[in-house]
């Protein structure tokens, strides 16, 4: 863990577009994941098999697949395009599109469902009645920096598919955006007491933290803000690369 008060003005505003993602149930079937991407800003079509996002020409495709992530982010917030997907197509007019049918939507809900699943499961069994936050935090970055492999000769294929926190849960290894994804979905399970802002189990009704991912272009973390504002970050890759 670090804290960090003066982040950079890149990071700020990519901490401030992240916290400003109304969060959502995570979809169960195709027409539930459909109807969650039509609520979103990117111009989009369904034609009952294939979804397609379409961006403007003038964007570059750097913008393009940014503003896709952070969409996709909404509904599918353990998962990544590009394990489905990394194929941009541009018009004639150079509108830059993407598109995934049925099929590769199906794919996103099961692992999305899955990570859902391994989450729950997992932080009933690591994080303890009467943890603080932060330390629960601090355990959570722990636990996947040491029970999980960081593979820096992953291939090409396997790394769009490593994009995700799937396949960290199912392979047992990953890389930086599988551990950072992963952090997310183990702490968004951890119910604290709003009375006592420890786990709290037997909470009625809990409240959960909500890390958000920081990227730049070689790397993925995560970041959770405190109460008194400063934001502190967790890099579990580089945990499982190098130790605590």
């Amino acid at each position: 863990m670090r804290k960090n008060t003066f982040l950079s003005t890149a990071l700020v505003l990519f901490l401030s577009l992240c916290m400003n993602i109304t969060a959502f149930a995570s979809p169960k079937t195709a027409h539930e994941a459909v109807g969650l991407f039509q609520g979103a800003e990117l111009s989009q079509t369904y034609d009952g098999n294939n979804l397609t996002f379409s961006f403007p020409g003038n964007q570059t495709l750097t913008d393009s697949y940014n503003a896709l992530t952070r969409v996709w982010s909404k509904v599918f917030p353990a998962c990544s395009p590009a394990e489905v997907s990394s194929t941009f197509s541009r018009t004639g007019d150079l509108t830059l599109h993407f598109t995934m049918n049925q099929e590769q939507l199906q794919t996103c809900i099961n692992r999305q469902d899955a990570v859902d699943r391994w989450a729950s499961d997992a932080a009933k069994v690591i994080f303890p009645n009467g943890l603080s936050k932060r330390d629960a935090l601090q355990t959570a970055c722990l636990h996947l920096g040491r029970n999980y492999h960081f593979n820096a000769d992953i291939s090409r294929e396997q790394l769009k598919q490593a994009q995700g926190a799937y396949y960290l849960i199912t392979t047992g290894e990953g890389v930086c955006a599988s551990f950072a994804k992963a952090f997310c979905a183990l702490v968004k399970a951890i119910p604290f007491n709003p009375a006592t802002a420890v786990v709290d189990w037997n909470c009625e009704d809990p409240i959960f933290t909500e890390p958000v991912l920081v990227q730049n272009e070689i790397h993925q973390w995560n970041a959770v803000q405190d109460t008194d504002g400063a934001w502190y970050y967790y890099d579990s890759s580089q945990i499982a690369m190098y130790g605590n």
